[in-house]
């Protein structure tokens, strides 16, 4: 006797002709069915296997909103445990009433449908896309979710939009100051020496941050260039001169503060770098630390090597920056204190240009 569900076990065969026939007829289907239940146990595998490796989450609903399947993302999105929601009611398992009223709409209409929603919790942005579960019959069995989180999305359109924001401030600004000083001019200051040299002053110096902030973005936009398609030129160079180098860029300016520059590198010490990216880099650094530092201040630049990587440092004794402000110092156009900052000559991006040499030599 075969015990039910043994397929892969023969029957033996019968000595009479009749029996004979019928116990290799059904050998024949018990083989078959058993090859079948392999291939749907097989498939079913293969879509657990895709489900779980989506990067989406994906939710299966009964008619009556009891949750049929929901994979790795879905439950890591909605912290909850797989196993211990299958077979529960949506509402019960899942406390979102966003998702709940969206599966609901799904669930009544004949078209696909899709939203966006934050998971206030986790400031996470979704995008939700729904759509009936039907039989080949063409029936209705039940609702599938897929969310698609998009908060790096959201971010970065932020990030586009401040920065569109930003530059449009930043240049406007000057742009303003020099058409109204133009215009005052035009209209009579010019007769005033005295008035139009200082007029003319303030020119010349709006001119120059004009051009210091478009010489800054095209320096940034050339950066991000050559990274990604990666055509960054990396040589052996003495790391000392390059240092050395970037402090006699900014030396006059360091004697006008009374601000002292001390370099602490090893004479020997070379590295794999982009010589010019990496003295613009200090020089930023610098020229920020001597803005801020404070007369009769010691500026110290470091270069060390430490478990296979270079470490350059730049520090002063200055007020430092308060920690509310960390997260956002590389920011462009970031300042700590905008009116400052403007008056010392600051473009707003010398920090974002020191992240992006950095991150251009796989650094951080």
């Amino acid at each position: 006797t075969r015990e039910f569900g043994e397929l892969a076990e023969a029957m033996n065969l019968m000595a009479t002709r009749e029996f004979g026939e019928l116990a290799e007829a059904m050998n024949l289907m018990a083989g078959q069915l058993d090859d079948r239940i392999k291939e749907v146990e097989r498939q079913s595998n293969e879509q657990r296997a895709v489900l779980a490796s989506m990067s989406e989450g994906v939710i299966a609903l009964s008619p009556d909103a009891k949750i049929l399947s929901i994979n790795k993302t879905a439950a890591q999105i909605f912290k909850v445990d797989p196993s211990k929601v299958i077979g529960q009611l949506l509402e019960s398992a899942i406390r979102s009433a966003q998702l709940q009223d969206f599966c609901e709409s799904v669930s009544t209409s004949d078209n696909a449908q899709e939203k966006e929603f934050v998971v206030l919790d986790q400031d996470r942005h979704l995008q939700v896309h729904g759509t009936a579960l039907k039989n080949p019959l063409g029936d209705k069995i039940g609702v599938l979710i897929v969310l698609n989180d998009i908060s790096r999305l959201k971010k970065l359109e932020t990030m586009r939009q401040d920065f569109v924001a930003n530059v449009s401030h930043e240049l406007k600004t000057p742009i303003t100051s020099i058409k109204g000083f133009i215009e005052t001019l035009r209209n009579g200051a010019l007769r005033d020496p005295v008035t139009a040299e200082r007029f003319f002053g303030i020119i010349a110096d709006q001119t120059e941050r004009l051009d210091a902030i478009i010489d800054d973005l095209l320096t940034l936009s050339r950066i991000e260039r050559e990274q990604d398609q990666h055509r960054l030129e990396m040589r052996f160079e003495s790391v000392k001169q390059v240092l050395e180098s970037a402090i006699a860029d900014c030396r006059y300016l360091a004697e006008n503060a009374k601000v002292e520059i001390r370099l602490d590198c090893p004479d020997d010490l070379k590295a794999n770098l982009n010589p010019e990216l990496i003295r613009q880099g200090v020089l930023n650094l610098l020229d920020n630390a001597i803005k801020y530092a404070g007369s009769g201040k010691v500026i110290r630049v470091e270069a060390q090597t430490t478990d296979q990587a270079l470490t350059i440092a730049v520090a002063d004794d200055g007020p430092g920056i308060p920690k509310e402000h960390h997260a956002r110092l590389f920011e462009r156009f970031y300042r700590v204190d905008k009116g400052r900052s403007r008056h010392l000559g600051g473009t707003g991006l010398g920090l974002a240009i020191v992240k992006h040499i950095a991150l251009a030599h796989g650094g951080t």
